[in-house]
């Protein structure tokens, strides 16, 4: 004996009603993963009171800053160079780049977060490290020419962190 009901004498309002939800039910599962594959997973830290996130896919390591070498006659943003295991990267002061306050005595400490560009290393002081979390392009919004940053354009809020973009950060000819 069979518990398994015969298709053939189910109504076909209910079948209907059937293959209808589970029709849902597949597009759901497929949206959801398609909103999975989207995402991205970012390193947020903040700087000056601010909280930024980079993409882990720029990063290739980080490191405490633990001080750097000044080159005479340098740009002010580029605070100097460190030697990582025999090798010299240069450090950018990544406030600068973003026209955020000063540093202070008390800004001695930090981080460098170590990027990577078109095959170069470039280090990027910041202040605190939070957490790894993930971006879904949808939960960004640009900001304007008229945001508060010099790198407007060149910057996405994430809740209330700003997504920054390492070859618009590093770009040496601003589109302004």
């Amino acid at each position: 004996m069979s518990t398994t009901p015969n298709i053939e004498n189910v109504a076909p309002e209910l079948l209907q009603q059937i293959f209808r939800e589970r029709a849902r039910t597949l597009a759901a599962r497929r949206e959801t993963a398609a909103a999975a594959e989207e995402t991205w997973p970012g390193l947020v830290f903040s700087l000056r009171g601010e909280r930024f996130c980079l993409p882990l896919s720029a990063l290739v390591e980080v490191l405490p800053f633990a001080g750097h070498t000044p080159i005479p006659g340098a740009p002010p943003e580029l605070l100097g160079v460190v030697n990582i295991r025999s090798e010299i990267r240069a450090v950018l002061d990544l406030a600068q780049l973003l026209k955020l306050p000063a540093a202070t005595a008390a800004d001695v400490r930090g981080y460098i977060v170590l990027v990577r560009r078109n095959g170069c290393e470039v280090g990027l002081r910041v202040d605190e490290l939070e957490r790894i979390e993930n971006v879904a392009p949808s939960a960004c919004t640009a900001i304007g020419d008229e945001g508060e940053l010099p790198a407007a354009r060149r910057v996405r809020t994430l809740g209330r962190a700003t997504v920054l973009s390492v070859d618009e950060i590093l770009d040496t000819n601003p589109k302004h």
